[in-house]
Parts: C-alpha cells; structure tokens; sequence
C-alpha cells in the first residue's frame, strides 16, 4: 500500500512540474516531449488510481497488530 502511495505521490508532483515547464517553455521540441511525458505521466497515474481501491480494502480488512 505504502509503495503505491508514493507512487502515486510522485506521479502528482511530475504533472504539476511538467504543467509548470509546459506553460514557461519556449522550445517547441522540448515542449512535444514535456507533452508526450505528461500523457505516460497520466496513463500510470489511471493505472495506479484503478488498483488503489483495491488495495486500501486489502490494507483495510487485516487486524491490526497490536490487537
């Protein structure tokens, strides 16, 4: 659960640093590319979002230790 957090975590700080070189960038090349990895970018944040649910029920259903 925890390895997905931070991935998901990470996912979300590289969208907002790409958005913020996106809107600052005059290279139209390295603009296709900040925009071709914004879209792999999205695409592993809807992976990740679609196995979260799953995975804080798992996390959600053990007993905890100390009890």
């Amino acid at each position: 659960m925890q390895d997905l957090l931070v991935v998901i975590n990470y996912i979300t700080t590289t969208e907002k640093l790409l958005q913020q070189l996106i809107e600052t960038s005059p290279d139209i090349k390295l603009d296709e590319v900040q925009h071709l990895f914004a879209h792999w970018n999205a695409s592993n944040r809807i992976h990740f979002e679609e196995n979260l649910n799953e995975n804080w029920q798992a996390f959600a259903s053990q007993k905890p230790f100390w009890s």
